[in-house]
């Protein structure tokens, strides 16, 4: 696909690779895009810092992903301003955090699989709707490596991911039924401020170990591979992986 001139929704915006991706999608033309996340003030000094070109349109929309009802208010509020969308980019994550697995509190667990696999699964039904109407598109699920690698302490997020990995192979089928694209990206352990955002606030033991003997992935490299998957007319319900391999 290309980029330049069409319209584009990211969720988690404000932050990591959604905000690497809001920038790359500005460089290369994005016409008009709608920027999500739920730090309404980080939103806010997005909007300033973003430095758009003449013929490109932005706009910030205060998103709680964990009530099902904001995501639809999302993609009414994106209608009515844009009209069309071409490219979704589901990008807004929360990790399990400290205490892990099985330790971690009942609320959690929900507030992680519903953060994650139930708003993704929402937001591609509703992109799809969108998309349908007007052609076609490409959505892009954040999945992770840990959909794939067992972790206790992570076990919530690792099914909420692996199910989001599931969730884009079997939209398949809508590549040649109605010309809409749904992939997953799935990065190893990338430097971002998600590390922190969940649990207790610190970055759990096991991950301070394991970030001493993996690659950790930045979120400017994520999101360019975010944009290649866009670009790739060819990939279509399936799923990008990004291992961290020993030093």
């Amino acid at each position: 696909m290309e980029i330049a001139g069409k319209t584009a929704l990211v969720t988690g915006a404000a932050s990591g690779i959604g905000l690497a991706a809001v920038q790359q999608l500005v460089q290369r033309g994005i016409g008009r895009l709608m920027m999500a996340d739920i730090n309404e003030a980080a939103l806010e000094q997005l909007r300033q810092d973003v430095k758009t070109g003449e013929n490109q349109e932005i706009e910030c929309c205060r998103v709680d992903l964990s009530e099902v009802g904001e995501i639809a208010g999302l993609y009414d509020r994106l209608a009515s301003r844009f009209g069309t969308l071409d490219i979704v980019f589901n990008c807004a994550g929360i990790v399990t955090g400290a205490p892990g697995f099985p330790d971690v509190s009942i609320e959690h667990i929900a507030k992680v699989i519903t953060v994650n696999l139930v708003a993704t699964t929402v937001s591609t039904k509703l992109a799809v709707d969108s998309m349908k109407a007007s052609g076609g598109g490409v959505i892009v699920n954040m999945g992770s490596t840990g959909a794939f690698n067992p972790n206790l302490p992570q076990a919530t997020y690792s099914a909420a991911k692996a199910g989001i990995v599931m969730l884009s192979q079997s939209c398949k089928v809508l590549h040649e039924e109605c010309g809409i694209r749904v992939n997953a990206l799935c990065p190893g352990i990338t430097e971002t401020a998600i590390l922190d955002a969940t649990g207790d606030g610190q970055r759990p033991d096991w991950l301070h170990e394991l970030m001493k003997s993996k690659k950790i992935w930045t979120a400017q490299e994520m999101a360019e591979q975010f944009i290649l998957i866009c670009e790739d007319e060819s990939m279509a319900g399936e799923y990008r992986v990004f291992a961290n391999p020993d030093i």
